[in-house]
């Protein structure tokens, strides 16, 4: 089964290296593929190598792949329960998941927590809503096909987040009435199926520092891939990037155009009808009236919904 499940994926991503390969300069397939560092491992073998230097294998920096349920049906979780060397369900995950990259957290000197150290860790940890309660997903698809959440569980957990930024412990006292008995699942979820964003400094407003950086990254971002790919903003109270849609990032830049020394943590102006139609104009000025109208109504409907949401995150807009 798990050979059968290997070759499936293995023709299927060598078909999409192939495709992605077509048409690339030479150089390009050299400096990739042409060199001597380049070497497909597998990860219980990087995980033995690293074992030299003391590192232990803590787990997937992508939340959900840590949970074999999310990622192997039920025949491969039988299977991977045959060994006691858990090595071997890293192995399987290889075999069949079909990624190019695995990201995976190692660490020396491994402690492990108990149980009520680690819940008492999380349940301090605030997070923001990146959704409308109305846009909430409570299914989503894994790599062993499509999941749900316990709407029961979580639909009150999201009610909650609706009115803003709360604490995981908040969140997990509001979940373990209906059922839930892990902080730890609930963070996953939420943070796995990118709904919310851990905050570093709850409240901390933009800066002049972050306004900076961004108005300076912003056009060398848009020379390099447009507005149809995210974005990251620098944001003082995630402590790292905030990635948005390309459209919404450039909103945002475009509001804090009225940034300064003076009016930071303050309310800017409300855009209306002309700043939006000005807007689709310096996106695309060589576009036909109807396609820079079409702009200037996303940005609006960019400024309805997301308005909120990024205040919460100390993002004027």
């Amino acid at each position: 089964d798990v050979v059968a499940a290997a070759h499936k994926v293995a023709d299927s991503r060598a078909k999409t290296i192939l495709e992605t390969v077509t048409g690339r300069p030479s150089a390009y397939l050299a400096h990739e593929f042409m060199n001597q560092h380049w070497q497909p491992t597998y990860q219980m073998d990087v995980a033995a190598e690293l074992a030299r230097a003391k590192l232990d294998h803590v787990g997937s920096v992508r939340l959900l792949e840590n949970f074999p349920q999310l990622v192997l049906d039920d025949t491969l979780r039988e299977i991977a329960s045959r060994f006691e060397d858990p090595a071997m369900l890293e192995l399987i995950k290889d075999l069949v998941a079909g990624q190019a990259l695995r990201s995976e957290v190692f660490i020396r000197g491994t402690m492990r927590m108990d149980r009520a150290r680690r819940d008492a860790a999380l349940a301090a940890v605030v997070v923001a809503p990146l959704n409308l309660y109305e846009d909430r997903e409570l299914s989503f698809e894994t790599r062993a096909g499509r999941a749900s959440m316990n709407e029961a569980v979580y639909d009150p957990v999201f009610a909650r987040l609706a009115e803003g930024p709360a604490s995981l412990g908040e969140l997990a006292t509001i979940a373990f009435k209906s059922g839930l008995d892990d902080v730890a699942e609930l963070a996953a979820m939420l943070l796995g199926t990118g709904q919310v964003m851990p905050l570093a400094e709850p409240g901390a407003p933009m800066d002049a520092a972050c306004v900076r950086l961004n108005a300076a990254m912003m056009p060398t971002v848009m020379a390099g891939q447009g507005l149809d790919h995210q974005m990251a903003l620098a944001v003082p109270s995630v402590g790292g990037p905030l990635f948005l849609p390309g459209l919404a990032a450039y909103a945002v830049q475009r509001q804090h155009g009225w940034l300064s020394e003076a009016t930071l943590g303050g309310a800017l102006p409300r855009p209306g009808d002309q700043d939006f139609l000005a807007g689709g104009a310096d996106i695309a000025p060589a576009s036909s009236e109807e396609d820079r109208q079409g702009i200037a109504d996303s940005f609006a409907r960019i400024f309805a919904r997301r308005a909120g949401l990024l205040a919460d995150l100390g993002v004027p807009l």
